[in-house]
Order: C-alpha cells, then sequence, then structure tokens
C-alpha cells in the first residue's frame, strides 16, 4: 500500500524537481549568445541608463531621449527630431591610420523624416568640415528615404562610402547591423549576412569630439546637433570593438538563441511524459 501511493507520487516529485532545475538553471547559466569580449571598447545596453560598463564610456540622453522595450531588454528611444545619446570623447573610441575597428547594433526604424538620414554612431564634429577646416569621423547611418545602410569613413578632405545597394532596411523591424574596417576594406553585415564590401580609407579616423548615438555632433548650432538627422526609433546593444569582428562573431550577436529554461522544461516534460506512459505500462 505504502509502496504503491509512492509510486503514484512520483511524476509529482519528478516534475517539482524539474521546475527547480529550470529555475535554477534560469539564475545561474550564463546566456547562449554572450557578446564576445576581446576588443570589446565600449557597450551601451540601455537598460535604463546610458552606461558602459566596459571601459566608462558613459553618456546622457539629450533633448527627449528616453528609453522603450527594445530587442533585450530596453531600448534607447529616439523621435527623429533632435534627441539623441552623447557621449564623452576618449581616445579609444577614435581609431588611427590602420587601426582595425567594428560597431554593432540593433535597430528599429519607426518613424524616419523624409529627406533626412536616420544617424546611429556618429563621431566627430560637422562643424570641423565647414571652411578650411577638414577634421576626421566615422559614421554609420540609415540613408534618407532609400533606407539603405551607409558607412562613411572620412579623413580630412577624403570621403569614402559603402552603402547597402541591394538591401533596405523595412520599417518597424529589429534589424541588426554590424560595420567593419579592416585594412583598407570596408564591410557591412545585416542580421549575420554580408550586405556589402568595398575599399575604403584606411587613414587615421581620429577626432576630439563626442560620440553621439542616435545624431549627428554639430557645434554650428546649439544645441550642437543637427535636427531631424538624429534616428526615429529604437536603438539597443550598441558596442564597439577595437578590431574586426569574424564572421562566426557577427552571427554570434545577431543570433536570437531560444530561452534556455524553455527548452529545458520543454525537454523534461517529454520525458516526464514518457516516464508515465512507461509506468501505466506496468
Amino acid at each position: 500500500m505504502y509502496l504503491s501511493s509512492y509510486l503514484n507520487r512520483l511524476p509529482v516529485v519528478a516534475f517539482s524537481f524539474l521546475i527547480l532545475t529550470a529555475l535554477l538553471f534560469t539564475l545561474y547559466i550564463p546566456p547562449a549568445a554572450a557578446i564576445p569580449m576581446d576588443g570589446l571598447v565600449s557597450y551601451w545596453q540601455a537598460e535604463d541608463n546610458a552606461q558602459d560598463p566596459i571601459n566608462g564610456n558613459h553618456g546622457t540622453l539629450q533633448l527627449g531621449a528616453g528609453y522603450a522595450p527594445g530587442k533585450e531588454g530596453q531600448a534607447f528611444s529616439l523621435d527623429g527630431s533632435n534627441d539623441h545619446v552623447l557621449v564623452p570623447h576618449n581616445e579609444n573610441l577614435s581609431f588611427g591610420a590602420g587601426q582595425n575597428f567594428s560597431i554593432s547594433a540593433w535597430v528599429n526604424l519607426l518613424n524616419p523624416i523624409a529627406g533626412y538620414d536616420d544617424e546611429i554612431v556618429f563621431k566627430g564634429d560637422v562643424n570641423d568640415h565647414r571652411g578650411t577646416k577638414k577634421d576626421n569621423l566615422y559614421s554609420l547611418r540609415i540613408q534618407r528615404d532609400s533606407y539603405k545602410i551607409q558607412l562613411q569613413l572620412t579623413h580630412q578632405n577624403e570621403n569614402s562610402f559603402l552603402v547597402t545597394d541591394d538591401y533596405s532596411v523595412a520599417l518597424d523591424e529589429w534589424v541588426h547591423i554590424v560595420a567593419i574596417r579592416e585594412g583598407n576594406m570596408g564591410y557591412i553585415y545585416v542580421n549575420g549576412v554580408s550586405e556589402a564590401s568595398a575599399e575604403m580609407t584606411n587613414e587615421s579616423l581620429y577626432n576630439d569630439s563626442p560620440l553621439a548615438i542616435g545624431g549627428i555632433y554639430d557645434t554650428y548650432f546649439s544645441p550642437p546637433v543637427q535636427n531631424n538627422h538624429t534616428f526615429g526609433g529604437l536603438i539597443d546593444e550598441v558596442a564597439i570593438y577595437s578590431r574586426a569582428l569574424s564572421e562566426s562573431e557577427i552571427q554570434q550577436l545577431a543570433a536570437v538563441p531560444e530561452p534556455a529554461t524553455m527548452l529545458l522544461l520543454g525537454s523534461g516534460l517529454i520525458g516526464l511524459a514518457g516516464f508515465r506512459r512507461r509506468f501505466r505500462k506496468r
């Protein structure tokens, strides 16, 4: 009698153990698609702050920028008018001659303004290009009206551009973008797939201006941002590397892994169902 009662409770005990194991798995097992750390200069996750836990390149929200549900947790929410995130200059955010680097970000374009680009990351000061002064800069943006992705590298009077001719960003859809300079080549990857490559300048891009997320820094204006050239939508998980990411790392960043807890729970339930069927046959 006692043995029969114990055996009847086995499925309940097994299920309780399964739930406990799943909870522990959620608490202590790191995400399957962790961000590559080698060469990571800065990482802005937008989790209700603009902090950079890697090198302390902390940003501040400007002119009404906020937060909204993102690709992972929260994201920077920008209206496309003039709000953005501003990060003070640091030597590690400027890249010299021959220095490789990568920019990675998730973006969701929601409300672009016709006739204006949607800036993702911009390092430089447009005012330093007016007149005879020609400073360096780098920029990653979504082009006006065509919604193609463009990487711009500027060394003094030399501008080089790379555009995804065969790819345009869809509205209200999360897209993962990686832009790379490696040697004298530039590359753009979208959702882990190579979409553009071409020769680009390998000269210095160094400047001492702030880095803007979602805007164009321009000290000609007060406040120093170009109106309507800011990003209209959501930007999340912005990362800058001091090296060229590999294809496998890019695909890792673009992956959306299944929640580990659900996989464990699903496999456990299948196993439990099989146990109960075998028990009933006896």
